[in-house]
């Protein structure tokens, strides 16, 4: 009976590496691989036919930015040694400084996944994604203070130049100098219950972070705090800027929207449009005085929506769920903000700097053209 026994030992063992090795085989067909050969050489790339055609259109419409800046970004980023690809050691590398600012741009600038670039620029996702994580950091170091893209609160000076730039598109107002909003932008879920639990944003259901951002007239941003949890309201992310506010803005106003604190010692500093039950309990003698100030800041309100707009809709990725890890998007959202800043200095296409430049004719002022209006009483 032993000898019987032993003698179905390595049968048995043959039909279970069979059996393993048949699994594993199932399991590898059903897993979703991008592999090498489906891609075409980084050459031979449809990312190199857009760079090498000179259509400044497709290229702006990909990128958010032409040919010019693109290349002064890629001096700005890069040292010498690698734009002109020279390596001590090693092979040369498949992509060069051009094509990783072009997966960093294309990245931003849509809601696509490192599978769908890899098709675009001929490499790996693997390499899309080390790729990314490498130039936000190379990006938020050099323009940070890069004078076209920082982000920095006005001075008394600009405040003025700011303030004369509204009131010639609003001559009733003469002391505001920019305009403050809040978005909120979806997250991936924490492993952690208690990040879960402070990220929660019971108004959307969702895990969310807030952000509040203060646009110029010129349509940069001059001010922001970004990546706070979402469970935060507006007015408590705005903290920063209040204590900044009280301290460095004198005579001068921003406009907000309800979210934002206006009494105590943001009276007169933060103003904008009344609520119906904030207009319902005026007591008489102030409500003159009030509605007279509530109609005024009816149509600047819509300055801040078409900024988010423009930051929106010029980098698709703040619409798609972002990464968990909270330095990573930081990183994003810092990049974004110093890009947003560089593209209205150099392409423009911003609204708000659209209407508010001097020499834009075709509207006195921006009454009867926004969108917000509708929501509010003009009394």
């Amino acid at each position: 009976m032993k000898s019987t026994y032993l003698r179905l030992v390595p049968a048995l063992v043959v039909t279970l590496v069979f059996m393993i090795h048949m699994y594993n085989a199932t399991r590898d067909g059903l897993r979703h691989y991008l592999l090498r050969k489906a891609l075409v050489h980084p050459k031979l790339s449809p990312w190199r036919r857009l760079l090498s055609s000179g259509d400044e259109k497709s290229f702006l419409d990909l990128t958010g930015f032409d040919f010019v800046t693109f290349r002064e970004l890629v001096h700005i980023i890069a040292t010498n040694d690698e734009i002109a690809r020279r390596r001590r050691v090693g092979r040369p590398k498949l992509l060069n400084v051009e094509d990783e600012l072009g997966i960093f741009l294309f990245y931003l600038n849509s809601t696509m996944r490192s599978k769908h670039l890899a098709v675009i620029f001929g490499v790996l996702p693997g390499n899309i994604t080390e790729t990314v994580k490498r130039l936000m950091k190379r990006t938020v170091k050099a323009l940070r203070n890069y004078a076209e893209a920082k982000v920095s609160f006005p001075t008394v000076e600009i405040m003025r130049i700011y303030a004369d730039m509204i009131q010639d598109r609003e001559p009733t107002v003469d002391d505001v100098i920019g305009f403050l909003d809040g978005v909120s932008i979806p997250i991936q879920c924490s492993d952690y219950p208690e990040e879960q639990a402070m990220f929660y944003n019971g108004y959307h259901c969702d895990t969310m972070i807030n952000n509040i951002f203060l646009f110029a007239p010129n349509g940069k941003i001059t001010y922001s705090v970004f990546n706070a949890p979402g469970s935060w309201h507006d007015s408590h992310v705005a903290q920063p800027l209040v204590s900044l506010v009280v301290e460095r803005i004198g005579m001068y106003k921003i406009c907000v929207d309800q979210g934002f604190q206006r009494s105590g010692i943001l009276f007169n500093k933060f103003v904008g449009p009344l609520s119906k039950k904030t207009r319902r309990n005026l007591s008489p003698i102030l409500r003159r005085v009030y509605i007279e100030q509530h109609n005024k800041y009816i149509s600047l309100r819509q300055c801040s929506e078409w900024g988010m707009r423009s930051l929106q809709g010029s980098f698709s990725r703040l619409k798609s769920r972002l990464t968990s890890n909270s330095k990573e998007r930081y990183l994003i959202l810092y990049s974004i903000i110093l890009l947003h800043n560089l593209r209205t200095a150099r392409i423009g296409l911003n609204q708000i700097a659209t209407v508010f430049n001097a020499h834009y004719e075709q509207y006195i002022n921006i009454e009867g053209y926004d969108r917000v209006a509708r929501y509010y009483d003009q009394l």
